[in-house]
Protein backbone atom coordinates (compact mmCIF):
# COMPACT_ATOMS: atom_id res chain seq x y z
CA UNK A 1 0.00 0.00 0.00
CA UNK A 2 1.24 3.96 -1.01
CA UNK A 3 -0.13 6.59 1.09
CA UNK A 4 -3.61 6.54 2.52
CA UNK A 5 -6.46 4.47 1.03
CA UNK A 6 -9.32 5.92 -0.41
CA UNK A 7 -11.74 2.95 0.69
CA UNK A 8 -12.01 2.01 4.02
CA UNK A 9 -14.97 -0.22 4.72
CA UNK A 10 -14.28 -2.14 8.13
CA UNK A 11 -13.80 -1.15 11.40
CA UNK A 12 -10.53 -4.41 11.16
CA UNK A 13 -9.38 -1.69 8.21
CA UNK A 14 -9.26 1.44 10.52
CA UNK A 15 -7.05 -0.88 13.43
CA UNK A 16 -4.57 -1.58 10.69
CA UNK A 17 -4.20 2.00 9.62
CA UNK A 18 -4.32 2.87 13.12
CA UNK A 19 -0.74 1.19 13.68
CA UNK A 20 0.71 2.01 10.11
CA UNK A 21 -0.37 5.58 9.64
CA UNK A 22 -1.92 7.15 13.02
CA UNK A 23 -1.88 10.17 12.33
CA UNK A 24 -3.55 10.27 9.10
CA UNK A 25 -6.49 7.61 10.34
CA UNK A 26 -7.24 9.89 13.49
CA UNK A 27 -7.60 12.53 10.91
CA UNK A 28 -9.88 10.69 9.12
CA UNK A 29 -11.82 9.33 12.15
CA UNK A 30 -12.14 12.96 13.22
CA UNK A 31 -13.59 14.09 9.92
CA UNK A 32 -16.71 11.51 9.88
CA UNK A 33 -17.26 12.47 13.71
CA UNK A 34 -18.09 15.88 11.73
CA UNK A 35 -20.24 14.39 9.09
CA UNK A 36 -22.86 13.09 11.85
CA UNK A 37 -24.86 15.88 12.62
CA UNK A 38 -27.68 16.56 9.44
CA UNK A 39 -30.26 18.90 8.95
CA UNK A 40 -33.65 16.90 8.04
CA UNK A 41 -36.79 18.10 7.14
CA UNK A 42 -39.60 18.33 10.05
CA UNK A 43 -43.13 19.95 10.31
CA UNK A 44 -43.07 23.47 10.18
CA UNK A 45 -45.61 24.90 13.54
CA UNK A 46 -46.33 28.09 13.24
CA UNK A 47 -43.57 30.47 11.88
CA UNK A 48 -40.65 27.53 12.93
CA UNK A 49 -38.40 27.85 15.33
CA UNK A 50 -34.62 28.95 14.91
CA UNK A 51 -31.99 28.23 17.33
CA UNK A 52 -28.31 26.48 17.50
CA UNK A 53 -30.56 23.01 16.71
CA UNK A 54 -33.27 24.31 14.24
CA UNK A 55 -33.56 26.62 11.32
CA UNK A 56 -36.27 27.77 8.73
CA UNK A 57 -35.33 28.05 5.20
CA UNK A 58 -37.86 30.80 2.94
CA UNK A 59 -38.23 28.72 -0.69
CA UNK A 60 -38.91 30.69 -3.61
CA UNK A 61 -41.00 28.38 -5.90
CA UNK A 62 -42.68 28.64 -9.20
CA UNK A 63 -44.65 31.56 -9.67
CA UNK A 64 -42.44 33.80 -7.17
CA UNK A 65 -44.45 31.82 -4.04
CA UNK A 66 -42.62 31.56 -0.85
CA UNK A 67 -43.01 28.63 1.07
CA UNK A 68 -40.89 27.86 4.29
CA UNK A 69 -39.16 24.63 5.53
CA UNK A 70 -38.32 23.65 9.30
CA UNK A 71 -35.23 21.38 9.54
CA UNK A 72 -33.82 19.73 12.55
CA UNK A 73 -30.35 19.17 13.34
CA UNK A 74 -29.94 15.41 14.31
CA UNK A 75 -27.50 12.54 14.38
CA UNK A 76 -27.50 10.53 11.63
CA UNK A 77 -27.80 6.85 12.56
CA UNK A 78 -26.43 5.89 9.27
CA UNK A 79 -22.55 7.61 9.25
CA UNK A 80 -20.07 5.98 8.37
CA UNK A 81 -18.43 6.10 11.49
CA UNK A 82 -21.25 4.11 12.57
CA UNK A 83 -20.94 1.63 9.81
CA UNK A 84 -17.79 0.90 10.33
CA UNK A 85 -18.17 -0.02 14.07
CA UNK A 86 -17.10 2.82 15.97
CA UNK A 87 -18.92 5.20 18.24
CA UNK A 88 -18.17 8.94 19.15
CA UNK A 89 -16.74 8.48 22.25
CA UNK A 90 -14.48 5.07 21.26
CA UNK A 91 -13.00 7.60 18.24
CA UNK A 92 -12.50 10.75 20.98
CA UNK A 93 -10.43 8.06 23.15
CA UNK A 94 -7.93 7.27 20.18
Amino acid sequence: MIGFPRTIGTRHDVEVLLQILPVETKSYLSSLIDEIPQWYEVELVGEGVTDDTHKVIENKGIDDVITFTQYELRDNPNAKLFQLGFTVDEVLNL
